[in-house]
């Protein structure tokens, strides 16, 4: 991720995985939201169709991940499309399945904007899940143990589309 990252030269950068659970709609509708906010976030809410299980380990991630760093985002995985500038020379290594919460924490403590986009999933239709993977696991408690650890008490912003819609009348 971090490699693609640099070497990228385009204005955004979103990495799609390639086990086909990102479907076409939901790219598009991803990418419709560019320039509304430094990253664009995709969540489910109530288009999600995974399992009750992936759900509520969702659930608990992003609890985890919002109480230590004191945000409020709805999911932290998935592809979010960030503006190439904000992570082409991140200073820390990206690694493991919680990357893209360290990254977006990192980013919105130092006021990077983001707009949260409704979008509907598809579990994937092939091969099973590497997630759950014990070292995976581990990995995910780093990732969360390193947020709890660089906790920064900041303000951030969330571009909402009314605010983004008036932003663009004015």
């Amino acid at each position: 991720y971090q490699d693609a990252a640099k070497n990228a030269n385009g204005e955004y950068f979103m990495l799609i995985n390639g086990d086909g659970v990102e479907t076409r709609s939901q790219i598009i509708n991803i990418l419709s939201h560019r320039g509304a906010a430094d990253m664009i976030i995709p969540f489910f809410g109530r288009l999600d169709s995974r399992s009750i299980f992936r759900r509520k380990i969702s659930i608990l991630f992003s609890f985890l991940v919002n109480f230590y760093s004191g945000i409020r985002i709805k999911y932290f995985n998935g592809a979010v499309l960030h503006k190439t500038k904000l992570i082409s020379n991140l200073p820390f290594d990206v690694t493991g399945f919680g990357y893209q919460a360290e990254i977006i924490v990192y980013l919105v403590q130092r006021g990077a904007t983001f707009k949260e986009v409704l979008v509907e999933n598809s579990d994937r239709e092939w091969g099973i899940s590497k997630a759950f993977r014990p070292r995976n696991i581990f990995s995910v408690l780093q990732s969360i143990n390193r947020i709890r650890k660089n906790k920064q008490f900041v303000q951030h912003r969330t571009i909402r589309s009314e605010e983004h819609t008036s932003e663009l009348q004015s």
